[in-house]
């Protein structure tokens, strides 16, 4: 049970649980609270039960009042009589109004094809200027620069690049944790591991692991020592927990990089010696390195600003930028849309359970991950990437309403033959984030597998003028 519930929650999730005939667990989410099924598992290696699954069920509002899924309101009892009606399978035959789209039209607004258009070019060049967007949609250039004020200001747009640092020798790691028996203060997490340069990204989860971490490591030697001092944390320490960590290979989307990592990068900035006296593949040239450091905080900032406080010679910031594209280092500036109506994350893991069956239906994942809906403003998948313990991947989702995650999943499941799904419910992020945004889908991985080994038809790409 979850800490200080409110009274009125309490009293009602206490009345669920004499009701249903299964286990129900309550999840609190970004300040609300929510009833699952519980579905548990007897792991015979530790000789213990583990919650391996969970189906929403419905919520319960500060007040107390059980709302059933896709029902949107009612008095107590109907609810309560509701839900044990749906849990032994029966139906309800009362009018619905869905939920969801109660909240979708309170909580959203309706974006244009322009919108969406803008919104996907801001997302492959956030840089892109407004003159060469305007000729490329047709759009005034004045109407345009008010569209996009707009969409930033509504949406929350924020400017950040995508800087591989693979190119400087450095490996993604993705590391979940599994709490026995109690959790460790959030706030505590998060100040101790804010201390660790390394660590991208950070959240506390629900379901089969209660946090994960994305870490930046140049060797797996250096990586063993970052764990071992997250381990010996002050917050966690004393946490009787299991760690599971993994490579991770990220082949759509990307983690941004927080301020705090270019502390470490500073030992990667070039200087003439005896032994060196040119910089390696993994070095950075001072000029380089003030360039990534100024974009990361601010993705459109002028190249002029750049230089005045890099104290650079006119024009240099720019050239900078250009050769650190042309070595792959910098990517893009993209975007992030902090403003969507976005009820939870949703992390899915996808275990391979049989690598032959699963090769066979490839194909059919691979373009599965890149089905969109037209008229949404952020890719249904945010982050897709390859995990190698086990093996398989992960996938990250934003939900905008209940079910979409356990639609995914049902939807992976009867798509693609040999894996096992299950999904991991972001309660709170301690560090980092997870970029929104409309990315073409003619540019990633995907696509080009999709062209390369399976001869898929090749479209022509847009221009981005990157």
């Amino acid at each position: 049970m979850i800490d200080k519930v409110p009274e009125p929650v309490y009293v009602k999730f206490g009345e669920l649980r004499k009701n249903y005939e299964f286990p129900i667990v309550l999840r609190r989410i970004n300040g609300r609270y929510y009833v699952y099924k519980q579905i548990s598992k007897r792991n015979k290696t530790l000789n213990k039960t583990e919650i391996v699954e969970t189906e929403y069920l419905g919520k319960i509002t500060s007040s107390g009042i059980f709302i059933v899924k896709g029902i949107k309101n009612s008095n107590n009892e109907i609810e309560i009589a509701k839900a044990v009606i749906l849990a032994h399978g029966g139906k309800v035959l009362l009018p619905e109004v869905s939920e969801e789209r109660a909240y979708e039209e309170t909580s959203e607004k309706e974006y244009s094809d322009l919108d969406i258009k803008i919104l996907r070019n801001l997302t492959m060049n956030g840089r892109m200027p407004v003159s060469f967007m305007a000729k490329k949609l047709g759009v005034d250039e004045k109407k345009l620069e008010n569209k996009i004020t707009r969409l930033e200001k509504e949406l929350g747009i924020r400017y950040i690049p995508h800087i591989k640092l693979e190119r400087l020798g450095f490996i993604e790691f993705l590391v979940l944790v599994k709490f026995s028996e109690r959790k460790p203060n959030p706030d505590g997490v998060k100040e101790d591991l804010s201390k660790l340069p390394q660590v991208q990204f950070a959240a506390l989860t629900n379901g089969k692991y209660d946090m994960i971490l994305h870490i930046l490591a140049e060797s797996n030697n250096d990586f063993s020592i970052i764990l071992r001092r997250i381990k010996n944390l002050n917050s966690l320490v004393k946490i009787t927990s299991r760690w599971y960590a993994t490579s991770f290979n990220v082949t759509k989307g990307f983690i941004p990089l927080r301020n705090e990592m270019f502390e470490v990068l500073r030992d990667k900035v070039w200087g003439r010696t005896r032994e060196s006296l040119r910089p390696s593949e993994s070095q950075l040239l001072k000029s380089e390195y003030s360039v990534l450091k100024e974009l990361n905080s601010n993705g459109v900032v002028p190249f002029a600003e750049i230089e005045r406080k890099g104290n650079m010679a006119k024009g240099n910031a720019k050239h900078t930028y250009n050769r650190l594209k042309e070595k792959d280092i910098i990517k893009r500036v993209s975007i992030t849309c902090k403003k969507l109506s976005i009820r939870y994350n949703s992390v899915i893991i996808i275990e391979i359970k049989n690598e032959n069956a699963f090769w066979r239906s490839r194909e059919r994942f691979l373009e599965y991950l890149l089905e969109e809906k037209s008229s949404a403003y952020s890719d249904r998948f945010v982050l897709v990437g390859d995990i190698n313990m086990p093996e398989g991947g992960i996938l990250i989702m934003p939900v905008f309403s209940e079910g979409d995650a356990d639609l995914a999943i049902e939807e992976l499941t009867r798509f693609v033959n040999g894996i096992s799904p299950y999904q991991l419910i972001i309660t709170e992020v301690l560090l980092g984030c997870i970029p929104y945004r409309k990315f073409d889908k003619m540019y990633t991985s995907q696509y080009e597998q999709l062209i390369n080994l399976y001869k898929k038809e090749q479209k022509k790409q847009e221009d981005y003028g990157l």
